[in-house]
């Protein structure tokens, strides 16, 4: 069993900028499939190694681009409640 730590897959936004500089954004092999099985990603380069189960065999994704574009300039809402206008 590959250790998730073992082959990280960097993760870019939609418009193939990374989400996060220091550290890097970087998501487990495990969670860049289950995000592009799921439509959430897209392939943009694969490791060598691969990974298999009964009926598919697929090789580990070294950078997923996320297909929705994520804002980090907004700042996140701590309270739940929107800003009063």
């Amino acid at each position: 069993m590959l250790a998730a730590s073992a082959v990280p897959a960097l993760v870019l936004n939609a418009d193939y900028w990374p989400l996060r500089y220091a550290p890097a954004s970087c998501w487990s092999w495990r969670a860049a499939i289950e995000a592009v099985v799921q439509g959430r990603a897209e392939v943009v380069a694969q490791y060598e190694r691969t990974v298999r189960s009964p009926s598919i065999e697929l090789r580990l994704p070294s950078i997923v681009a996320l297909r929705q574009f994520v804002d980090l300039a907004r700042p996140a809402s701590l309270t739940g409640r929107p800003k009063p206008a």
